[in-house]
């Protein structure tokens, strides 16, 4: 239940997005090692910092999990409107050590 705040970019509708960690380790075959959180990220968060209460980075926003027609719509009205709806869906983060690695 750590809590951090993901950063998006600017022009997106929500510049920051916070919430805690659901499940602090997980491996997402095509990602690689994290862990997930319930964020407010948009779509367009992807590749920007999760930080923790302390201000070091834990990671980079990754995936959205559990929904796969949010992209779809995003594509076709231009805009992440489940995510403006559901503020608080599951993201997976890739771990900081990982990327490190990378």
């Amino acid at each position: 239940g750590e809590r951090l705040w993901a950063v998006g970019p600017e022009g997106l509708g929500r510049a920051i997005a916070s919430g805690p960690v659901l499940r602090p380790s997980l491996t997402l075959p095509g990602y690689g090692r994290g862990f997930t959180a319930r964020l407010g990220a948009l779509m367009g968060f992807s590749g920007g910092a999760v930080v923790n209460g302390e201000g070091e980075v834990a990671g980079l926003t990754t995936a959205l999990l559990g929904n796969a027609q949010a992209g779809l719509v995003a594509g076709m009205f231009g805009a992440d409107l489940d995510g403006l709806a559901r503020p608080g869906r599951e993201v997976f983060v890739l771990s900081l050590p990982d990327l490190a690695q990378g």
